[in-house]
């Protein structure tokens, strides 16, 4: 953490759950996940103010339903929980895309109708070596 910006982070888990019918899945990953795939949302709050929301969708693993169990866990990690069970990430790709705010993500992130500034996305594929 940057001290700088502050040092009291809080995440928020606002949906965790298995998926299990690929039409319940993005379309941009309707043809790279099969369910069951384990669906992390979560915001991000540092000292008090909302920093990011973020996705996540695990593929499905062997180890799944652990998985779900470990995250639900206060102070939990999703990458730390891979590597308790055994699925440490061992590659990641990041691809960041810079735009203006929808009106839907104005609400989640709770932004002023006035903002300007362009929102920042980071799509993020972390593979293990069951996934590579």
């Amino acid at each position: 953490m940057l001290p700088a910006y502050g040092s009291k982070a809080l995440k928020n888990i606002l949906e965790l759950k298995i998926v299990k019918q690929k039409k319940e899945l993005p379309d941009t990953l309707q043809n790279e996940l099969n369910p069951p795939v384990l669906f992390y949302h979560t915001e991000q709050f540092l000292n008090d103010m909302l920093v990011g929301i973020s996705r996540s969708y695990v593929p499905h693993y062997p180890v799944i339903d652990e998985l779900y169990k470990l995250i639900n866990q206060a102070n939990a990690s999703l990458y730390r929980s891979l590597e308790y069970l055994g699925f440490p990430p061992t590659t990641c790709e990041e691809r960041l895309i810079a735009d203006f705010v929808t009106t839907q993500e104005r609400k989640e992130l709770q932004c002023q109708k006035t903002r300007t500034s362009p929102l920042f996305e980071s799509f993020a594929r972390c593979l293990t070596r069951t996934t590579i």
